[in-house]
């Protein structure tokens, strides 16, 4: 039998823009970085042909997402290189909305489209994402400590 093929056009992870980026990408080691890389998805996102987010209130989404994740985890956790990658998961868990959607939503869709709609939204999406699968996958993590990072009172 012939090989199976994905119903997307033949695309793949293996084959992806995505994974070549993340290989390629060191890990985020200042919190200045995952703050650009999560501004600059956001106004990638504003531009996006079909994210359908009102471009105007991006920096808003972006000051909210930012005051959110701070509040939540502190200065100190920002500034903590082995405890930073849980900034990113706060962020990738806020209930903030921005056009009706959730910031995780809008990751997926960056993911799932693989640069091919909006290419400017890929690399900050990877960026974030390392940071998040810090956390997340126990192989990569840079600090002994498995909690899951606390969230809002």
């Amino acid at each position: 039998p012939a090989a199976a093929t994905p119903s997307d056009g033949g695309r793949s992870f293996a084959a992806s823009r995505y994974k070549t980026l993340y290989e390629e990408m060191p890990r985020v080691t200042y919190a200045y970085e995952l703050q650009r890389a999560l501004h600059s998805f956001v106004r990638a996102c504003a531009s996006h042909p079909t994210m359908r987010v009102p471009a105007p209130e991006g920096d808003a989404f972006f000051g909210r997402l930012l005051n959110e994740a701070l509040a939540a985890g502190g200065v100190a956790e920002i500034l903590d290189e082995a405890a930073l990658s849980r900034f990113a998961v706060r962020v990738w868990t806020s209930q903030q909305l921005w056009g009706g959607r959730e910031f995780c939503s809008l990751l997926n869709q960056a993911i799932r489209e693989d640069g091919t709609r909006a290419p400017a939204t890929l690399r900050p999406a990877v960026i974030l994402c390392r940071a998040i699968n810090d956390v997340l996958c126990c192989g990569n993590r840079k600090s002994g400590a498995s909690e899951w990072p606390s969230g809002p009172g």
